[in-house]
């Protein structure tokens, strides 16, 4: 018998349509407003990994580049 640990499988994230949206976002200031549990958080912090990813390939990664606010430390905790 093995004492191997075997990795906790992750759901596969399928976006719903208004978070495709967001996803497909490239330029400019962008809001968003949904109730709470919505997928907000997450899918913002995936935005902005897909927007640092973009930058990276044309090679022109700067942190000043991609600015999230939020109104909640919880947000902000996820973020970092």
């Amino acid at each position: 018998m093995s004492d191997a640990v075997n990795p906790v499988e992750r759901p596969t994230f399928v976006p719903r349509p208004a978070q495709e949206r967001i996803l497909a976002y490239t330029v400019g200031p962008m809001g968003i407003s949904a109730v709470p549990g919505s997928g907000k958080t997450f899918t913002l912090s995936l935005l902005a990994a897909r927007l640092v990813e973009r930058l990276a390939a044309e090679g022109r990664v700067d942190d000043r580049e991609v600015l999230i606010v939020t109104f909640t430390n919880s947000a902000v905790a996820n973020f970092r």
